[in-house]
């Protein structure tokens, strides 16, 4: 369930990858433009039912999560020379994920949008 819901993210994250390769730090830019898509598309409910049964079961679980995000701060490192704008972006991307996950006050469909195309802003500017 954990790697299905990483190749789902990794495909969405390639394509804008790809999409924007010619723009200023191709990767970060993919990673926060796929966690508009996921939300938008309304995958999110995936990545949480991987989550939770991760966290409910196994901690060796865990490592392709791990992997993943190790990728993605070696990959951030080579495009952005402002580490703690990329771990930022992670972050929020994150957040929003795990405050829907456990209902911790979870933002609107809107209100994600807007967060996300905010730090967009950010990095377009970084």
């Amino acid at each position: 369930m954990n790697e299905h819901a990483i190749l789902c993210f990794r495909q969405q994250l390639e394509a804008y990858q790809e999409t924007y390769k010619h723009e200023k730090a191709p990767y970060v830019r993919a990673y926060l433009l796929a966690t508009l898509h996921d939300l938008d598309m309304q995958h999110t409910t995936q990545l949480c039912t991987s989550m939770l049964a991760t966290m409910s079961f196994d901690d060796a679980l865990l490592r392709p999560w791990r992997d993943f995000y190790a990728e993605f701060k070696e990959k951030a490192a080579e495009e952005r020379n402002d580490p703690a704008l990329s771990q930022l972006i992670r972050l929020v991307c994150d957040g929003i994920w795990f405050s829907d996950m456990f209902q911790l006050e979870p933002l609107t469909r809107e209100e994600k949008t807007l967060l996300l195309h905010r730090i967009l802003h950010l990095l377009e500017e970084g």
